[in-house]
């Protein structure tokens, strides 16, 4: 941080506004204080410990794609395959590296457009569900 964030005057105002917020119930959903563990994505220790609400989000998010694996007509054979294997947390690149294994020309960005292009799909059709 820089200097002018440790002056008297900067402390004493972000303390007011902080109090302020916190009489008001805002949460602060980013926890820069390391021991604020009512921020829900505090992180609680180490690089993956995330709350349980972090990890219910990734559980949903995952379910839908799986819903999503099985019930959709894919334009191609490639863009199933592409959308399983991100189904089962395999990353975009190891996704290229996998299909370039197997003779499949393909790129990280391209798989990343795939997915993002089926997962916007696949958003609208069960976000539109849950309305």
């Amino acid at each position: 941080m820089s200097s002018k964030y440790q002056t008297p005057e900067f402390l004493e105002l972000k303390e007011k506004w902080d109090k302020i917020l916190k009489d008001d119930g805002f949460i602060d959903i980013e926890a820069v204080d390391t021991s604020d563990t009512s921020a829900p994505f505090h992180k609680k220790s180490g690089k993956n410990a995330h709350t349980a609400l972090w990890l219910n989000s990734k559980i949903d998010y995952f379910t839908y794609a799986t819903y999503f694996l099985n019930d959709n007509a894919f334009d191609t054979e490639l863009e199933r395959t592409i959308w399983e294997y991100h189904t089962n947390g395999i990353s975009a690149r190891n996704i290229a590296k996998t299909l370039t294994a197997v003779g499949i020309k393909t790129s990280r960005m391209s798989v990343w457009r795939t997915i993002n292009y089926l997962r916007s799909i696949m958003k609208s059709r069960y976000l539109a569900k849950n309305e």
